[in-house]
């Protein structure tokens, strides 16, 4: 059975695949340090049960609220910069990218 949590458990790490996937989202070393520690500090308001996830909806929500700015991927741009075509692209490519992660694809 997987184990519920309200903090990030204290012996989880960040797989090789999930730090390629913060480092394809533009994050520097640096920064997926600081945000490791900031997620470890994190008191979640309900159940959780997949730390992957809460990672990386953490990433996704740091950049999205301008918690960090990826310094590596210069080809991101915040959803408020994009065209409904640019997000409708954006969208698939990101479909894509979690599928390939997940190893569907």
């Amino acid at each position: 059975m997987t184990q519920k949590f309200y903090f990030i458990p204290e012996n989880w790490q960040l797989s090789a695949k999930l730090l390629k996937w913060t480092k394809d989202m533009g994050l520097s070393d640096k920064q997926i340090a600081e945000q490791l520690e900031l997620i470890g500090d994190h008191q979640y308001k309900r159940m959780m049960m997949r730390p992957d996830a809460c990672w990386r909806n953490w990433i996704k929500n740091a950049i999205k609220w301008e918690h960090v700015t990826p310094t590596v991927n210069k080809e991101y741009r915040r959803p408020a910069e994009l065209s409904p075509e640019q997000r409708k692209q954006d969208a698939e490519k990101a479909v894509a990218q979690m599928a390939e992660y997940r190893g569907r694809k």
